[in-house]
């Protein structure tokens, strides 16, 4: 058990968080734009999920044989 009193947190708390995320030089849209979720809106979910059908239909389709 003295060997865990030894260990450093890696856990951020709020401060160095803070700084972390002020620090990031791809924070706060500094490429021009940021990533979206397709899943947000109807169309992305639509088709998203028809893209993932047509995968897991070739997926099972080939391992059935």
């Amino acid at each position: 058990m003295a060997a865990l009193a030894t260990i450093e947190s890696t856990v951020l708390t709020d401060a160095s968080f803070a700084s972390f995320v002020a620090s990031d030089p791809l924070a706060n849209g500094a490429r021009g734009s940021s990533m979206k979720n397709p899943l947000d809106s109807l169309w992305g979910t639509v088709i998203s999920g028809l893209i993932l059908t047509a995968i897991l239909y070739f997926v099972v389709k080939s391992m059935l044989g």
